[in-house]
C-alpha cells in the first residue's frame, strides 16, 4: 500500500501567541517549510535550526535536526539570525535533494544558501552560500526552482540571480531582465524545467488617462534557455484598487499565488482578493501565457486563491477561507483542471468530517489554513494555526485516511494521518485524498468492503437509501394515524323517505342484494303464485284433481284483501302486499342498529352509505367558555401524557453520541430520561414529554448520515363518569425523508396538536345533553423545513455534503389555538322509526284499497262483459 501526505501547519489566535502570529505573517507564502518525496525541512527560528524529516511519506520516518550555525561554510562562518524562504525541487539532483533559502545574519546582510543533502540520510554533502547585493529587503525576496532541481532562481528588487545548480555558477541581472519598467514587489515565482519564468508582481505606473501613478498586478514571462540573452515577453496585468502602502501593512489583500504543470501545460495564478484563480495555457513557448478560464468562488470574502498548487495533470488545488463549519474556517478544494464553468463545483474539500484537523495543547475557537505548497502530484504542505506539520496520506481504494499517531521533533508537533476503512453506508473506488462517499440508492454496505457497495434485494419488502447499512423493513418506514373524518351526512335525512327508496329499489350492484331485495321478492311471490294456480287448474284438473283446484284458489280467495274474498287474484296480490311489510318492518330494525356511526362496521347492508346519523362540525377557540357538560372531556385531553418516539432510519450514529435537551426560553436542560437502542443500523429513542408545549434538541455528534426520519407520538386511553367522557388512545407515526437524498443535519420539525371532540347524542326521545357521550382525540399536524441540502450540493458541489459533524434535529410541540366540534345525531330515533313503520303498512293498506277501487271500476265490469259475450 502506496501512502502519500498532506503536510500541515497550525497556528492559535490567542494572545500568547501574537508575537509569533506577527512573525509567521511575514511567511504568509509558505516559506518555512518545503518537502519532496524525500526530505521534508522546516526552519524553526526562534531556535535558530532546522527540523529535517526523512522518508516523510512513509509510516516511520526519521528525524533529525541541524543549526543553523552548522549550514554555512566553516571558512566563511556566517551568524544567521533568521530564515526568510527556503524551496526544494521536486525531484533529486545527482542523488541529492536540493534545498535552497534566504538567511539574514545579524547585520541584516541577506545570502541564498544552497545545500546539497544525501538521499535516504540527514549528511549536508555541500552548501553554497552568495551574498544578495544591492537595495536589499529579506522578506520581499522571492525564490524559484524548476522540479528538476537543476535552475534556482531569486527575485529582489535590485536584480534577478541565476544559480546553475549543476555548474554551481550563478550570473545577476539588473532589472531590465524582467522589463523596462520597474516592479515594486515580488510576490511569486514558477520556473519550467527548460528555464521559462513566470513571475508574479505588483508594479506603479502612470495612468493614461488620469494624473498620477496606478498600482496594477502583473504577470511577468521571461525565456531563460539562453542565459546570455533572456527574452521578455508581454506583461499581462490587471489594475488594482488599493494604494502600494497595502503591500506592507496589508497582506492578507496583496498576496498572490502561482504554480504550473509542465506535462499538461498550464499555469495557475490565485488572486484572493477577488476570489479568483485564473487559468492560463502555456503551451506556445513564444508568447506570454494565454488565459483560458476564470475560475470566481461564488462565496465572496473568502480569499479564494491564498494558495494554488497542481495535484497531479488533471486536478489543481485551492485554499479558501471558508465560513461553512465551525470547527475550520478554512479549506482546500480539489478541482478538475478539465471543468471548464467558471463556477464549477469542488471534487473534494479537506478538512471534512471525516478528516479533521488534530485539536492542539491549546484550544482554538477557530483553525486557519495560512498556506500550503505542493511538491509533486501526491504531496501537499500546509500551514495552519497553530503550529503543527501534518502528514496526510492519499488512502487506496476502500480507505481515507485519519489521524492515527502524533509526535514532537525537537518541540514540532507532528501528526500521521494513516488509511482507515471506508464506514459502514460508504464507499470509495479510487484512490485520493479525500472521504469515503455514499452507496447510491438500491445498494447497500454493511462495511464488510469499503470498494464496492452490494446491490439489494429487489422485493416490496426492504428497501436501500441513499447511504445505506443495511435493507430497511417497509413496515418501519410506514405512516399510521388512528384518526378518520366522519362521513357527509345523507342528502335525504327524512326516515321515510329512506324507507321508501329501500323497500321500492331494485338494486343491481351486486347479485346478493338483488336476489333480497324487497321488490324481487314480492315479484316473486307473485309469479310463484300464479304459476301454481296455473298448474293446478290447467294440468291437475285434466287428472280430475279437483279437491287440490278448489283448495287453493279458497286460499286466494280467503287472504284476497282487493276484492273482499270474491277473487283469487286479489289473494296473489295481497301476499305480494304482506312481503313488501315484512321487509319493511326488517329493515326499520335494521336502520335502529345503524347509529351510532362508529359501531355500524359490524353490520351488513347493501347500500354502505346507508347509516342513521347526520352530522355537523365547527372550528371554535379554544379560549372560549365550555359548557359545564363538554369541560371534563377537555380536562382528560389536557390531562394525558404523551410519549414522543423517534426513528433514525438507516443511520452509522450510535445511542452513545446522542443527547436530549429541552429548550427552555433560549435555555438548555439536559433531559435523561429517554429509553435510545440501535437495531438493524436503526436508532429507536423514546422520551415522556413533561408538556404538551415544547421544544425539543437532539443533537448526534459523528460524520454520519441519516437517510430518514420516523417521528411518533402516543398516548393511552382514559374515561371518566362510567365512560361518558373517553380520552381516545393516540397513534400517530410520519415517516420524513427525500428520495436519493440524505436528510438535512438541522432539519426542524413543527408538530401543532388540536383537540378533536366528538358529541354523540342519544337515541332516547325524552334524553336531554345528561345522556350524550363525548369523546376526544389529539389530532397532529406535522410540517418541516427543508429536509435535504440538494440545493446547496447542486449550487456548490456535492463534496459539501461531507463537511458537517453534528446532526441536530430540533422539534417544536405547539397546541392550536382552536378546538374541532364533531356532534352526532341520529336521523330517527326508536319512536319515530316505529311511528314511520306502521305508516308504511297503512300505506300499503291504502295502495290495496286503491287497487280495489280500480278493480271494481274497471277491471270486474270487463269480465263481466266478456262472460255474457261468451254465453
Amino acid at each position: 500500500m502506496n501512502y502519500y501526505f498532506i503536510i500541515v501547519l497550525i497556528f492559535t489566535n490567542t494572545n500568547g501567541l501574537e508575537e509569533h502570529l506577527l512573525e509567521q505573517e511575514n511567511d504568509i507564502r509558505g516559506t518555512r517549510l518545503t518537502v519532496n518525496d524525500h526530505i521534508a525541512m522546516f526552519a524553526d527560528n526562534p531556535s535558530k535550526r532546522f527540523i529535517i524529516i526523512n522518508k516523510p511519506c512513509s509510516s516511520a520516518p526519521l528525524k533529525e535536526t541541524s543549526d543553523y550555525d552548522r549550514i554555512t561554510n566553516n571558512e566563511n562562518k556566517l551568524s544567521i539570525s533568521y530564515v526568510h524562504n527556503i524551496i526544494t525541487g521536486a525531484k533529486p539532483n545527482k542523488n541529492n535533494s536540493i534545498f535552497a533559502f534566504i538567511a539574514q545574519t545579524n547585520n541584516t546582510n541577506c545570502y541564498l544558501i544552497v545545500m546539497w543533502i544525501s538521499l535516504g540520510g540527514f549528511e549536508i554533502k555541500e552548501t553554497k552560500q552568495i551574498e544578495i547585493k544591492g537595495n536589499v529587503i529579506a522578506n520581499q525576496i522571492v525564490l524559484g526552482i524548476d522540479s528538476e532541481s537543476k535552475h534556482l532562481y531569486v527575485v529582489h528588487l535590485s536584480g534577478t540571480l541565476y544559480f546553475n545548480v549543476n555548474s554551481k555558477m550563478f550570473q545577476v541581472y539588473g532589472m531590465n531582465f524582467w522589463e523596462r519598467q520597474y516592479f515594486m514587489r515580488g510576490e511569486a515565482l514558477a520556473v519550467t524545467n527548460d528555464q521559462r519564468l513566470y513571475l508574479l508582481a505588483y508594479r506603479e505606473r502612470k495612468d493614461k488617462n488620469q494624473t498620477g501613478n496606478k498600482q496594477y498586478r502583473c504577470l511577468y514571462t521571461v525565456d531563460h534557455s539562453n542565459v546570455s540573452m533572456p527574452i521578455s515577453l508581454e506583461v499581462i496585468e490587471w489594475p488594482v484598487n488599493f494604494p502600494s502602502t497595502y503591500l506592507n501593512t496589508h497582506r492578507e489583500l496583496s498576496t498572490l499565488s502561482i504554480d504550473l504543470n509542465e506535462y499538461s501545460n498550464v499555469l495557475i495564478i490565485g488572486i484572493p482578493l477577488i476570489d479568483s484563480v485564473l487559468i492560463f495555457s502555456i503551451e506556445d513557448r513564444l508568447k506570454s501565457p494565454i488565459l483560458i478560464k476564470n475560475h470566481t468562488s461564488i462565496e465572496k470574502g473568502v480569499s479564494f486563491g491564498k494558495s494554488v498548487s497542481f495535484l497531479d495533470n488533471k486536478t489543481y488545488i485551492v485554499l479558501a477561507y471558508a465560513m461553512s463549519t465551525s470547527w475550520s474556517k478554512s479549506q482546500i478544494h480539489f478541482y478538475s483542471l478539465d471543468d471548464m464553468n467558471t463556477n464549477q463545483k469542488p471534487l473534494l474539500i479537506f478538512p471534512n468530517n471525516q478528516q479533521l484537523l488534530p485539536l492542539p495543547n491549546i484550544l482554538p475557537t477557530t483553525y486557519r489554513i495560512a498556506n500550503f505548497l505542493s511538491c509533486n502530484s501526491d504531496n501537499l504542505v500546509l500551514y495552519l494555526d497553530p503550529l503543527h506539520i501534518l502528514f496526510l496520506p492519499s488512502s487506496s481504494p476502500g480507505y481515507f485516511s485519519n489521524i492515527i499517531e502524533q509526535y514532537e521533533v525537537s518541540d514540532l508537533p507532528v501528526v500521521v494521518y494513516q488509511p482507515e476503512p471506508c464506514m459502514p453506508g460508504t464507499h470509495k473506488q479510487t484512490k485520493s485524498f479525500g472521504p469515503c462517499t455514499l452507496c447510491p440508492m438500491n445498494t447497500k454496505n454493511n462495511g464488510s468492503s469499503g470498494i464496492t457497495c452490494e446491490k439489494c434485494s429487489s422485493t416490496n419488502q426492504s428497501k436501500c437509501f441513499l447511504g445505506s447499512i443495511n435493507e430497511i423493513d417497509i413496515n418501519e418506514i410506514t405512516n399510521s394515524d388512528q384518526a378518520y373524518s366522519y362521513p357527509v351526512s345523507p342528502e335525504s335525512t327524512q326516515f321515510e323517505d329512506l324507507l321508501l327508496q329501500n323497500i321500492f329499489t331494485l338494486p343491481i350492484t351486486t347479485k346478493e342484494c338483488f336476489f333480497i331485495s324487497p321488490v324481487f321478492w314480492a315479484c316473486s311471490i307473485i309469479i310463484i303464485c300464479f304459476l301454481l294456480f296455473l298448474i293446478v287448474k290447467y294440468i291437475l284438473s285434466r287428472f280430475k284433481h279437483k279437491n287440490g283446484q278448489r283448495i287453493l284458489k279458497n286460499i286466494f280467495i280467503h287472504v284476497d284483501l282487493i276484492g273482499e274474498g270474491q277473487y283469487w287474484l286479489g289473494g296473489i296480490i295481497s301476499i305480494s302486499l304482506f312481503i313488501l311489510v315484512i321487509f319493511a318492518c326488517k329493515f326499520s330494525i335494521s336502520f335502529v342498529n345503524l347509529y351510532p356511526y362508529e359501531e355500524i362496521s359490524i353490520l351488513k347492508h347493501c347500500d354502505n352509505s346507508l347509516i342513521n346519523a347526520k352530522f355537523s362540525s365547527s372550528l371554535q377557540l379554544l379560549s372560549l367558555q365550555k359548557h359545564e357538560q363538554e369541560k371534563p372531556i377537555f380536562t382528560l385531553l389536557d390531562q394525558q401524557n404523551l410519549n414522543l418516539n423517534i426513528q433514525f432510519i438507516s443511520t452509522g450514529f450510535t445511542c452513545d453520541k446522542l443527547t436530549i435537551e429541552q429548550i427552555r426560553d433560549h435555555a438548555y436542560s439536559i433531559s435523561p430520561d429517554f429509553n435510545c437502542y440501535k437495531n438493524n443500523s436503526i436508532i429507536y429513542i423514546s422520551t415522556n414529554l413533561p408538556e404538551h408545549i415544547i421544544t425539543m434538541k437532539f443533537d448526534l455528534i459523528g460524520p454520519y448520515f441519516i437517510a430518514g426520519i420516523r417521528l411518533c407520538l402516543s398516548a393511552p386511553s382514559s374515561s371518566t363518569q362510567n365512560k361518558k367522557y373517553i380520552a381516545k388512545e393516540m397513534k400517530f407515526c410520519q415517516f420524513l425523508s427525500v428520495s436519493n437524498q440524505t436528510i438535512t443535519t438541522d432539519p426542524t420539525i413543527n408538530i401543532k396538536i388540536i383537540k378533536i371532540i366528538n358529541r354523540t347524542a342519544s337515541m332516547s326521545v325524552d334524553s336531554d345533553d345528561d345522556d350524550a357521550i363525548y369523546s376526544g382525540l389529539w389530532l397532529p399536524t406535522l410540517t418541516s423545513t427543508t429536509l435535504t441540502d440538494e440545493s446547496l450540493y447542486l449550487k456548490k458541489g456535492h463534496s459539501y455534503r461531507y463537511l458537517s459533524t453534528k446532526t441536530t434535529l430540533i422539534i417544536y410541540i405547539r397546541e392550536s389555538e382552536f378546538f374541532m366540534k364533531n356532534t352526532q345525531e341520529p336521523i330517527a330515533r326508536s319512536y319515530e322509526i316505529i311511528f314511520n313503520t306502521i305508516l308504511f303498512s297503512m300505506l300499503c293498506l291504502d295502495l290495496l284499497g286503491i287497487l280495489f277501487i280500480l278493480f271494481k271500476s274497471i277491471i270486474h265490469p270487463l269480465l263481466n262483459d266478456k262472460q255474457s259475450l261468451t254465453n
